[in-house]
């Protein structure tokens, strides 16, 4: 068996009582090319060419709109926080058109429509990160591995994410991104704040993230491990 983090694989041998001896860890690999694709285009070329506010600080958030995902999270931070400005990236894709619905009403209720922004379902997931200010994961549920982090930092953004499952196999707190307690929106709401107020950090996590994705996520890392571990067992 191979997982995609030591939580996930703690998590499977425990449901199953599987042989942990037999189980190897691979991390996700990501594809560093569409980001570097975009190097030359600056932020005011994406944001006007998705339809973003251009002088405004901008989180956002990628992912399918589910309550596990908790968007509702950042839509609360937003509450604290009234010149910051959310992009949801992601739609229901499983039954869950309630939660789509509840985090809309939740917008009007609060007269947040324009501070976020709905962008649905989309290719240009590499374009919409650099076209915000900070990536933020917000999940309420351990994430089995956390691909968005590793997208956001390869898009050289600060990364905001839930301390939780696999997440904390890539984020360092306060080295290359920062770690937020997962449904805390006040925490989340000081964290984006502190970003906003801090173009240093905003940098220096930046960097830091972009070499730690390069060196521990990148594509041809994650093929070599894999074939190492179909090689070990085929020996075997």
């Amino acid at each position: 068996m191979i997982a995609n983090s030591e939580a996930s694989a703690q998590v499977f041998a425990e449901l199953t009582k599987f042989d942990r001896k037999r189980i190897d860890v691979v991390h996700n690999g990501v594809d560093d090319a569409p980001f570097d694709a975009l190097s030359g285009v600056s932020q005011a070329q994406l944001r006007e060419r998705i339809g973003l506010p251009r002088d405004v600080f901008l989180v956002g958030a990628f992912s399918r709109l589910a309550r596990w995902k908790g968007q509702h999270v950042l839509l609360e931070a937003l509450l604290r926080e009234r010149d910051l400005h959310a992009a949801f990236v992601g739609a229901p894709l499983f039954g869950e058109d309630a939660y789509d619905a509840e985090l809309r009403a939740f917008v009007a209720q609060h007269d947040l429509a324009e501070r976020v922004h709905f962008l649905g379902f989309r290719h240009d997931i590499a374009a919409c990160m650099r076209a915000v200010d900070v990536v933020a994961h917000t999940s309420i549920t351990p994430e089995p591995f956390g691909r968005v982090v590793v997208e956001g930092m390869l898009a050289r953004r600060p990364v905001v994410a839930s301390r939780d499952g696999g997440v904390t196999e890539i984020v360092e707190h306060g080295e290359n991104g920062l770690l937020c307690t997962p449904g805390d929106a006040a925490e989340l709401a000081a964290t984006l704040a502190a970003l906003r107020d801090d173009a240093a950090l905003r940098a220096r996590l930046s960097a830091n993230g972009a070499e730690t994705a390069r060196r521990r996520f990148g594509k041809a890392r994650y093929v070599a491990a894999v074939e190492r571990v179909l090689a070990q067992v085929a020996a075997g």
